[in-house]
């Protein structure tokens, strides 16, 4: 009789195991037709302009590594090297591609251009979805000399933004706090850094895990401000040393 149980008892685990992992493969192939998200390549005629030029572009969008139905319409935003917004463009979507331009204009004084690009759905998702790219404008007034397949690295204002946990850091107790780097358009930084007291000493480091985005522990004391100092990182794959 007790065999009989055990048996029965093995049979309906089994079972029960069989259907979750049903149940799990048909809620992920749901997600995959229904709500995939979005990607979008953007191929431009060149990578280095000069102001008064046109950049001509023409755009893909995938989902799912397949073509990408669902959105109509593509927006591309054109921001300056200060991170402020210079022309919103909308493009019609057909058979999942589009095409358009920007007129650089006459009297920009800037040396890089961002561009985003991105669909209302690609808003529903993190924002590592959203494309970004960054070119170089030549100025005569700052010629540089470059070499073959030499592309000028753009320069970044990075901003940190401070995150103690529960909005607000308590003395005499460790604290743990957040940080988030980001650059004027937006794109995550990835930095690393030290930690200060007033007097110079050292009491700790830091260093981005996602994002831009780390966290640290630290004991803070009651009128005895601290200073992150912190540089760039040179490549992402530092992030993992």
């Amino acid at each position: 009789m007790n065999k009989k149980i055990f048996l029965a008892g093995v049979t309906l685990f089994f079972l029960i195991g069989v259907l979750t992992a049903q149940y799990i493969d048909s809620t992920m192939n749901i997600y995959r037709d229904h709500f995939a998200p979005e990607k979008v390549h953007i191929q431009t005629d060149r990578l280095i302009y000069k102001k008064g030029e046109t950049i001509f572009y023409k755009a893909y969008l995938l989902a799912s590594n397949d073509l990408a139905v669902s959105s109509k319409t593509l927006y591309i935003d054109w921001y300056d090297e200060a991170g402020k917004l210079l022309l919103q463009t909308e493009a019609p979507l057909f058979i999942s591609s589009a095409k358009g331009s920007f007129d650089i204009p006459q009297n920009y004084t800037g040396t890089q251009l961002c561009v985003k690009a991105y669909t209302r759905w690609m808003l529903n998702f993190d924002t590592t979805f959203i494309y970004s790219r960054t070119f170089i404008i030549h100025q005569k007034k700052n010629e540089i000399a470059f070499k073959d397949n030499e592309v000028a690295q753009p320069v970044n204002n990075t901003q940190v933004q401070i995150y103690p946990e529960g909005g607000f850091s308590v003395a005499d107790l460790t604290n743990r706090i957040a940080f988030k780097a980001e650059d004027q358009w937006g794109n995550p930084v990835y930095i690393k850094g030290i930690i200060k007291n007033s007097n110079g000493r050292l009491l700790d480091s830091f260093v981005s895990v996602h994002d831009g985005m780390g966290l640290f522990s630290l004991l803070m004391q009651k009128g005895k401000p601290i200073f992150l100092i912190g540089w760039m990182h040179k490549a992402i794959q530092e992030v993992k040393k």
